[in-house]
């Protein structure tokens, strides 16, 4: 694991997964380009199915069959 905490490392290995600290630069050029792209109806997203946060595991297993065909949204 890397870049997490010791409590989230000790966490995440009993629960039987890895976690990991990823950094993230924001762009605004590049999100008004997206912004753009979606209120042009030239950028669509296929939603293959919906979780709960209690569906988490069940998404979590479908999406390692690799045979996904659109994005797994997580509702909170």
């Amino acid at each position: 694991m890397t870049g997490v905490s010791p409590e989230i490392e000790a966490e995440a290995q009993a629960l039987g997964v890895s976690a990991e600290f990823v950094f993230v630069q924001a762009n605004g050029e590049q999100l008004r380009h997206v912004a753009e792209l979606i209120d042009a109806g030239q950028l669509t997203v296929t939603i293959a199915q919906t979780f709960s946060l209690d569906g988490v595991m069940n998404a979590f297993d479908i999406s390692t069959q690799g045979r996904v065909r659109g994005k797994l949204v997580m509702t909170f």
